[in-house]
């Protein structure tokens, strides 16, 4: 990629990264909950239970490409700040 791509990890090989969490208290419970979740899904316990905000700032350029397997949900969330709020 070209330009400013940065990661904030809330899980990262299946483990919570508990100083980021205490961050996002309300996120961390929502991602905590689905990984205790009564059905028994290992969605954030198994490999690569990873979980991550980007931060990509204007420019920022990323190629195409693909990861070593299909099982993830990337969920992508523009965030447009008026220009009087920068």
């Amino acid at each position: 990629h070209t330009g400013v791509w940065q990661k904030f990890e809330l899980w990262h090989g299946a483990r919570k990264v508990d100083r980021n969490c205490l961050k996002l208290p309300f996120l961390a419970s929502l991602l905590e909950r689905h990984a205790n979740a009564p059905s028994g899904s290992p969605i954030m316990l198994d490999a690569p239970g990873r979980v991550y905000l980007s931060l990509m700032l204007p420019g920022t350029h990323v190629l195409p490409h693909s990861g070593p397997s299909n099982h993830r949900l990337r969920l992508h969330l523009p965030l447009i700040m008026p220009s009087d709020e920068r």
